[in-house]
């Protein structure tokens, strides 16, 4: 059982503010209201973590991201977070009966049922109230049978979204390590003009650019819709070793357009939405990529924020594995599109609106709708390696939530073999999903005989 726990309240050191306003982040932008969720995650690694110097590495780096020890705050529809260097809780607590925070077959799962063992979760209707709550905590669980310790991180949405969250957390270890730390955070935020009054947008802009923020409902409700769904469904993981990813690849590109550049993630998205369409009674017709704009007009690289904007393609009757390169090429098309500056600007505007008119009346969107899926990909992130704390090929990172439909994709963990050397799973790849009970080892079959067909 955990034994007594310690709490050490840590401040900001040596803050440094790089935003506009002195003494507050105004979140100018609705984009950045996503008020409604919180960002739990852990990182677990197979030995001690100094509790003095992981403690003032927390004060380094939140005196680089100093929202963090801010407080969210609503005067009348405008919030802002007030920056009050107020102390960031950091909770120690040794455990003598937990032998590794997940059974170890489960250890490659990225996305686990509940880690809220390990985190001490931020309050999120608190904040949303705007009390004197946190923002940001943190938590070190010591597995004293095993020897290993848990790093958790629970994380107010409107501090940024899971990018900002690795930037931080990557601080974080290069501070602890005392390395060279990444460059500061930037809180550059652009004041979009208000769509209907100043550039006369009707509705149909908002469904043809944003149709997934047309619909918005209280959070009661939302959260009503996805507990329902919680019962009907049931977590399930896909894992591509690099092999098999490269096949997808290369099965994608051999029949895409002359001089048409496909990703990695373009044919794995194309793969998985053709696995779902081949089961589901009602099939995938439009997907959705959170992408990021790398673009000066709102993307920096150490972007405090959330700034991920959503590209449709259009997918309907696409279910064959031969169907995988006409797929990854629509979506590569609308990626590149909603790269560009005037599509990023007017998506932003709306999105951001939409966001910002919903919030002041209490109100949340939901994704994704039935037709559509979201691919929600942190594969370019190596956060294993970058946020290691010393146990660099060693550190195994973790979070939660997952919904039907919505696509997490992750680089795989390492894992320890049972001879005590590990695996370092390099260029192998988790997507994490829901999925009705009755359909899961339809869509594994599936899988494999498509694996069998690719020449695996």
């Amino acid at each position: 059982m955990p034994l007594t726990p310690s709490t050490t309240l840590v401040y900001p050191e040596n803050p440094v503010w790089t935003g506009p306003d002195p003494d507050t982040l105004r979140l100018v932008d609705g984009n950045d209201l996503v008020l409604q969720f919180v960002l739990n995650s852990c990182h677990v690694v197979p030995g001690p973590i100094d509790v003095e110097r992981f403690c003032k590495a927390v004060g380094v780096t939140v005196g680089r991201f100093p929202h963090t020890a801010g407080r969210l705050k609503r005067d009348g529809d405008s919030w802002s977070v007030d920056l009050m260097n107020s102390p960031v809780p950091v909770t120690v607590v040794d455990d003598d009966t937990l032998t590794a925070p997940f059974p170890e077959k489960d250890r490659y799962h990225i996305i686990q049922q509940s880690i809220l063992p390990f985190v001490c979760e931020v309050p999120m209707r608190e904040a949303f109230l705007g009390e004197d709550v946190p923002l940001l905590s943190l938590k070190l669980t010591r597995l004293l049978k095993t020897g290993e310790t848990v790093i958790g991180n629970s994380w107010n949405h409107t501090l940024g979204d899971g990018t900002t969250v690795h930037n931080f957390m990557h601080t974080l270890s290069q501070a602890y390590l005392g390395l060279e730390l990444p460059p500061l955070p930037s809180y550059v935020k652009r004041k979009w003009p208000d769509p209907r009054k100043e550039m006369g947008l009707g509705d149909e802009a908002f469904k043809e650019v944003t149709p997934h923020v047309v619909q918005d409902f209280t959070l009661d409700e939302l959260l009503a819709r996805y507990e329902k769904e919680a019962k009907e469904v049931i977590m399930m993981d896909l894992c591509f070793t690099n092999g098999e990813l490269d096949a997808i690849v290369k099965k994608a590109k051999d029949g895409a357009e002359e001089g048409v550049k496909l990703s990695k993630q373009d044919a794995l998205s194309s793969y998985v939405v053709s696995l779902h369409n081949r089961i589901l009674e009602r099939p995938i017709v439009t997907y959705r990529t959170r992408d990021v704009d790398p673009d000066a007009l709102y993307r920096h690289p150490q972007s405090a924020g959330n700034c991920t904007i959503t590209a449709f393609a259009d997918v309907t009757g696409k279910t064959q594995l031969d169907d995988v390169s006409e797929m990854a090429v629509a979506i590569r098309k609308e990626t590149n599109k909603c790269r560009t500056n005037d599509w990023t600007a007017l998506y932003l505007m709306l999105n951001g609106y939409q966001f910002e008119q919903a919030i002041k009346s209490g109100r949340f969107h939901m994704s994704p709708h039935p037709g559509y899926c979201i691919i929600n990909s942190l594969l370019g992130l190596d956060e294993n390696g970058l946020r290691s704390f010393g146990y660099k090929g060693r550190s195994q990172y973790y979070t939660e939530t997952s919904w039907e439909r919505m696509f997490r994709v992750h680089p795989a963990n390492p894992v320890r073999r049972a001879d005590g050397a590990w695996d370092a799973n390099q260029g192998s790849v988790v997507v994490s999903f829901r999925l009705r009970p009755d359909l899961k080892q339809k869509m594994l079959d599936m899988k494999k005989e498509d694996m069998a067909a690719l020449g695996l």
